[in-house]
């Protein structure tokens, strides 16, 4: 249940007076603690792909306990009036605070009374798709975001969210092509093109990022999206300070946007401060307490310290109402793996590679499994160190270059030192029973031997040499 007046889970994601939360950019890489590396090794090089997690999904068609008849408010004027009555903008100022405050059974329905207004609609009905968001219903969130596009197809938050939908999913022609389609739809808007910019990031084209940012930000400076992709592009180039001062900027204009202080974590992990980068993301939780990327993040940080339990616990609420978040898909099943459940973390790493074929971390990390888990699948060890390595080569022919850094390297050797040792105990106990049935052979023929010569003695008494001793003849005789 959203919180009231305290809450920030809305602060900065309402248009107009406050800027939108499901803005972000810069990857979250999936690992896992086995692999040695943070979740963030890579970050900046792909664009950040998730959209707010959201609670429980609501049930359609139900009424929001917030939502009372008597919270209903009037249909709006259209203009502001002589006697000082309130017009559409006015509604929609309303209709903000009152989420920010957590009534957001009051502000769906003042949002609800704008979407036909031809000039704040698209911002009414993306808002909707905000609180959506919240309440965990993602499809009537999704359907709203269409709608504001519909509305205004030069609406950047609405453009920006579609884009990184569609991105975390590991869909980018689909991407690329609804930007196209938005373009000429929006006459090349601004907003339109810094969404263009997170699937340049997605795709290492940082000096494009660049270059593209300075023309959007010619047309409308204030873009914090195109200043936050800027920041990302920088930051992957080893411009480290750079960066950080694009962010801290960015934030004195908007406090509270979460995805400012995703980036700025990234930036002090980048500088090798594992808990001034926990610090900030810990405030972007505290500006939107669902946010993807900093759940994913500080789960990274819990797979080094091993702490898996609290890695699960994290992970689960984002893997159910993000199921297509490839990252998150990957940390959830380093956690799993951790907490003792291979065969579900198995799952997990094959959910990510589902999503992403291309996935090179999911296919490392169920290497990993293959090579850790001893028993796993009731497979002998020699064949479960080859199909460690299957994986292995399915990774390095995803990533393409590996560097000698790579940990997959030392992994790949242990690996081949596994199966040679295997082979060398198995040759040994096949010569060891080859001996043991040349040992059982020389004996029963042996045995065999002694029976055929061994007549068991003459009945006559009759010992070879002459009558035996007890010939019945008395020698005194």
């Amino acid at each position: 249940m959203v919180q009231r007046k305290q809450s920030p889970r809305l602060r900065g994601a309402l248009v107009l007076s406050l800027a939108t939360i499901l803005v972000s950019s810069a990857a979250c890489g999936g690992t896992q603690e086995t692999e040695k590396r943070s979740a963030f090794e890579t970050a900046p090089s792909r664009a950040e792909t998730a959209r707010v997690v959201s609670g429980p999904i609501a049930e359609g068609g139900g009424q929001d306990q917030n939502e009372k008849a008597e919270d209903a408010p009037a249909a709006p004027k259209q203009k502001n009036d002589a006697d000082g009555t309130p017009d559409n903008r006015d509604h929609l100022d309303a209709a903000i605070a009152a989420a920010v405050d957590g009534d957001t059974g009051r502000a769906k329905r003042d949002f609800k009374a704008l979407t036909q207004d031809p000039e704040l609609g698209a911002y009414a009905l993306y808002n909707l798709g905000v609180i959506a968001f919240s309440e965990g219903d993602a499809k009537q969130a999704d359907k709203y975001i269409r709608q504001s596009l519909e509305k205004d197809p030069a609406f950047g938050p609405a453009a920006v969210a579609t884009v990184r939908s569609y991105l975390h999913a590991g869909q980018v022609s689909e991407a690329e092509a609804f930007l196209r389609t938005q373009l000429q739809k929006s006459d090349n808007a601004s907003g339109i093109r810094a969404a263009g910019l997170f699937v340049q990031l997605h795709q290492r084209d940082f000096q494009g990022v660049i270059r593209d940012t300075r023309s959007i930000l010619i047309d409308e400076p204030t873009n914090l999206d195109a200043h936050y992709a800027l920041a990302m592009a920088y930051l992957s180039l080893g411009r480290v300070e750079l960066a950080e001062y694009i962010l801290r900027e960015a934030r004195k204009r908007d406090d509270h946007r979460a995805d400012i202080y995703v980036g700025l974590g990234k930036v002090a992990l980048e500088a090798g401060n594992e808990e001034e980068a926990r610090r900030q993301w810990v405030e972007a939780l505290d500006r939107n307490p669902n946010y993807p990327e900093a759940i994913v993040a500080i789960s990274a940080l819990d797979l080094k310290k091993m702490e898996y339990e609290r890695v699960v616990e994290s992970l689960e609420p984002v893997v159910k109402d993000l199921p297509e978040y490839v990252d998150a898909w990957l940390n959830y099943g380093s956690g799993l793996k951790g907490v003792g459940k291979p065969q579900e973390a198995k799952k997990a790493f094959e959910k990510a590679l589902e999503l992403d074929p291309r996935s090179a971390a999911a296919s490392f990390n169920l290497g990993i499994l293959y090579l850790d888990v001893n028993n796993f699948e009731d497979l002998e060890q020699k064949e479960r160190m080859e199909t460690a390595l299957s994986w292995f080569q399915k990774y390095r022919g995803l990533v393409g270059s590996v560097s000698s850094s790579d940990p997959v390297t030392s992994y790949e050797k242990f690996a081949h030192q596994e199966i040679q040792m295997q082979e060398e105990l198995a040759r040994q106990a096949r010569e060891e029973e080859e001996r043991k049935r040349r040992r059982e052979e020389e004996k029963a023929k042996k045995e065999e031997k002694g029976s055929g010569t061994d007549s068991g003695g003459d009945s006559d008494g009759w010992d070879g040499d002459g009558w035996g001793d007890d010939d019945g003849w008395d020698d005194d005789w």
